[in-house]
């Protein structure tokens, strides 16, 4: 569980991957013109009276969250001009994934507001579009560095994946029985 406060379309064809776009959760909100009645324990505790895409991660079973993640999502982009985009599966990543990655790869350096490391990277949380600005300096550096051991990369996805720090949920059943 928790807040989504960003989510990406990755695109993969043949096992590359095509293109990856990282947005604010926020677009979504705005976007959905429907109200979507949320579970009891919300509506009485959180006080909301509808059930929003940030919100949407509320079950503590993945795939359902994944489920109400991808319903909202489909409902919000159904009008828009590019139009809707089916969703195949979902990926959730936190923050401790980043440090994971962080302590393998090294420091990285954001464009805007300096270098971030595995030590620091909740000063950064609340800064605009920091998961952007984070996956992106990640990247350039994955792919520009040559004395990186992407060994050291894989243990720490390990590692991510072993305390929950990186989940899947696919629609093809053998997808997901493989992750």
């Amino acid at each position: 569980g928790g807040t989504i406060i960003s989510y990406a379309i990755l695109k993969v064809d043949k096992g590359r991957v095509t293109s990856f776009e990282l947005f604010d959760a926020e677009k979504i909100d705005e976007e959905l013109n429907n109200r979507i009645e949320p579970p009891y324990f919300i509506r009485r505790y959180a006080k909301e009276k509808n059930l929003l895409f940030r919100d949407s991660n509320f079950s503590p079973d993945f795939v359902e969250s994944a489920v109400s993640a991808v319903s909202i999502y489909t409902l919000a982009t159904k009008d828009l001009p590019a139009g809707r985009q089916a969703v195949d599966g979902v990926i959730a990543m936190d923050y401790e994934l980043a440090k994971n990655i962080l302590n393998s790869i090294g420091d990285v350096n954001l464009d805007k507001g300096g270098g971030v490391t595995n030590e620091n990277i909740y000063t950064f949380v609340d800064s605009e579009d920091f998961s952007k600005q984070l996956a992106d300096a990640s990247i350039k550096k994955i792919k520009n560095d040559n004395n990186l051991s992407y060994l050291n990369i894989v243990e720490a996805i390990g590692k991510s994946l072993s305390e929950k720090h990186l989940l899947f949920a696919f629609r093809d059943t053998k997808l997901q029985k493989l992750f």
